[in-house]
């Protein structure tokens, strides 16, 4: 039987201003979930604090209230919100969008931008991660 085998995540660089990440519901539903939350990353999900059901809306406005980074694969929900909250001027610690079709480019994309890039230039920010 095999095992399942995951990659190594690289550890984040020790900074104070730290990408702190909050996964809504579709990024639960694969392998990558299981590898951040078991990550050395600052990793919070959906799951892990019973958000289930909640809009996109709420999602986001729960990361707020945590100080995270939001993780998603809804690109459309998402990029209606950012523009949402662009015209209403309610600040946000980012919004992350990962290609479901491509798992291996976008936990490259992803750990390129963890590990490398402050919280604060998250801030307002949707980075959309698709080749």
């Amino acid at each position: 039987m095999k095992k399942d085998v995951y990659p190594i995540l690289p550890s984040p660089i020790k900074v104070l201003d730290q990408i702190k990440l909050y996964l809504d519901e579709s990024i639960l539903e694969g392998d990558l979930a299981r590898l951040l939350i078991n990550s050395e990353f600052n990793v919070l999900s959906a799951e892990t604090v019973n958000n289930f059901g909640l809009s996109d809306c709420e999602h986001l406005k729960f990361a707020i209230s945590q100080n995270r980074t939001l993780l998603t694969y809804n690109a459309q929900a998402f990029l209606d919100l950012q523009l949402a909250f662009m015209i209403e001027e309610v600040p946000h610690h980012g919004i992350i969008i990962l290609n479901p079709k491509d798992h291996d480019l976008s936990l490259q994309r992803l750990l390129e931008l963890i590990t490398h890039a402050p919280a604060t230039e998250m801030n307002n920010r949707l980075e959309y991660l698709y080749s």
